[in-house]
């Protein structure tokens, strides 16, 4: 057994290697797509065969696997829930264009489900969890998969390592793109993610991709001006990206606080909603059963409207996969959306990934209005000049209210000159103005409403543009009993990431910075 073990360990350093990650000079490309409707499959987990190691594909279905020589590549697992997995030699495959490679479906209803396995054991056992599946009412069935959280993910320490990435999108475009390989600490189950010191993660590379656009505004700290989130707060729990993604984690946080209105998944999540069986899946002969549910007005109010589904093994009640979105009257634009993907090693769930996603406001602070006003005492008339084109439909006389010493100035023509300048006429037998100069303007006061711009900016008032702020981690590789050793510089809770210090090529050039296409 020890030999075998050696064997295995030196081939996967012998793949490591060979596979040279960070100075690969070509670029495999696939895209995964269900063979019923061409549909991409969206983080979907594709291991490098024989190796802990692997990759999950983008919302696209796409994966990038760079390499130095076809020699190189591996045979790739490729696995979803509700699809066969497919076994593929990714050197048969094309490197000058996208391969398209299609997964089979596997769903089926309670009352479908066909067993089909060999061994007569295993045959018996599938066909009473089937069995026992139909006579539990799903909320029950969430129940105890919320309850046997603690004996099915692991209590000793281990670590996962993979590709983070916090960025912004705006306009359907990628901002202020973060990306790094990232390894998080786990002191196990039974401990606090976010508070025990032993739970700690380390940044091996980290940096800003310069490919993506920029804007300072975007990745700015929420305020109450500038930029913030309508109709819901971001509780205090740290001070970077990572750690706001990782108190997310629903499942690992079971029996602590999340997110509304999940909030503790074993006290909370099953009273505030209400559940429906779904279609039962198969990951590797494993039956999953899908549990869409959604938010109990009663229990939560009106005001937002919380859906999802969780996906729960009917062996063990483990619990694969969760998705929660919360709207709130904005249906195509969620407030935030949370997916979550757990699989098993060993007998023991880790997790797959996690991507959380919420929405943003920004306010832009170029806001039209007057740039400067002057009055001009030998025509009896004030020039108003504006910091942008105006509408000229809109410049109107009840736009514009003059007062000097609390007296209204009446108005008798009001015209344009040229694309930025309005000019006020006081008729000359008004003598009001007669004592305005540069020491009383303190005095005047001109009010202007419903004026626009060209572009349809209201005067005065701020434009906004809705955004969303992305933090997705894709975990690359499982390291059972691993604790961390004090070898690297750890990141700071408190604090925003940052480039380590020391970077460490040897550990980061074996996993795969796996960029976003350009375009969302």
């Amino acid at each position: 057994m020890k030999h075998c073990y050696y064997r295995f360990l030196l081939f996967n350093l012998f793949f490591i290697v060979t596979l040279g990650v960070a100075t690969a000079q070509s670029e495999l490309k696939i895209q995964l797509q269900d063979e019923s409707n061409n549909d991409a499959i969206s983080y979907a987990t594709v291991l490098f065969q024989g190796t802990s190691r692997g990759l999950i594909s983008n919302v696209d279905g796409i994966i990038r696997l760079p390499f130095n020589t076809q020699e190189d590549l591996p045979v790739l697992e490729i696995s979803s829930l509700g699809y066969t997995t497919l076994i593929i030699d990714s050197k048969s495959l094309s490197v000058d264009k996208l391969n398209v490679l299609k997964l089979s479906p596997r769903l089926e209803t309670l009352e479908e489900v066909v067993i089909n396995t060999t061994k007569k054991g295993r045959n018996k056992s599938l066909r009473h969890a089937i069995d026992n599946a139909k006579k539990i009412p799903a909320h029950q069935i969430v129940s105890i998969a919320v309850n046997s959280v603690g004996k099915n993910m692991s209590n000793n320490p281990y670590s996962t390592i993979g590709y983070y990435r916090d960025y912004q999108i705006v306009k359907r475009e990628y901002y202020n793109l973060n990306e790094g390989i990232l390894e998080d600490f786990d002191a196990g189950i039974s401990t606090d993610k976010l508070a025990d010191s032993s739970n700690v993660s380390v940044l091996h590379s980290y940096q800003k991709n310069k490919r993506f656009k920029a804007n300072s505004d975007y990745e700015s700290a929420y305020s109450k001006g500038s930029k913030y989130i309508q109709n819901a707060t971001i509780l205090p729990y740290g001070g970077n990206e990572y750690s706001l993604l990782m108190v997310h984690d629903a499942v690992r946080n079971y029996n602590r606080l999340s997110y509304s209105f999940v909030y503790r998944l074993n006290t909370d999540f099953i009273k505030n909603h209400q559940f429906k069986k779904g279609k039962v899946s198969f990951y590797n002969d494993e039956p999953i059963i899908e549990i869409s549910f959604e938010g109990i007005p009663k229990k939560i109010g009106y005001r937002h409207k919380p859906n999802g589904v969780i996906r729960i093994s009917l062996i063990d009640f483990s619990i694969y996969y969760l998705e929660y979105t919360v709207t709130d009257g904005f249906k195509e634009n969620p407030l935030f959306s949370i997916k979550n993907e757990y699989r098993k090693m060993d007998g023991k769930m880790y997790l797959n990934y996690i991507t959380f996603n919420n929405r943003f406001v920004i306010a832009e602070r170029d806001v039209f209005k007057e740039s400067k006003i002057v009055y001009n005492k030998k025509d009896n008339s004030f020039l108003i000049d504006f910091n942008s084109n105006l509408d000229l439909k809109t410049i109107k006389k009840k736009h514009f209210k003059i007062k000097y010493n609390n007296k209204r100035v009446f108005v008798k023509s009001v015209e344009t000159n040229g694309a930025r300048q309005v000019v006020l006429k006081i008729p000359d037998f008004i003598d009001t103005l007669k004592n305005l100069d540069s020491e009383t303007t303190r005095d005047l006061k001109v009010a202007i409403k419903d004026v626009y711009d060209i572009n349809g900016r209201l005067i005065y008032e701020p434009n906004t543009i809705k955004g969303y702020q992305f933090r997705e981690y894709f975990v690359q590789e499982v390291k059972s009993d691993n604790s961390f050793n004090g070898d690297f510089e750890k990141v700071n809770k408190n604090q925003r990431l940052k480039a380590p210090k020391i970077k460490d090529d040897s550990i980061s050039q074996n996993y795969i910075i796996n960029s976003p296409l350009i375009r969302y």
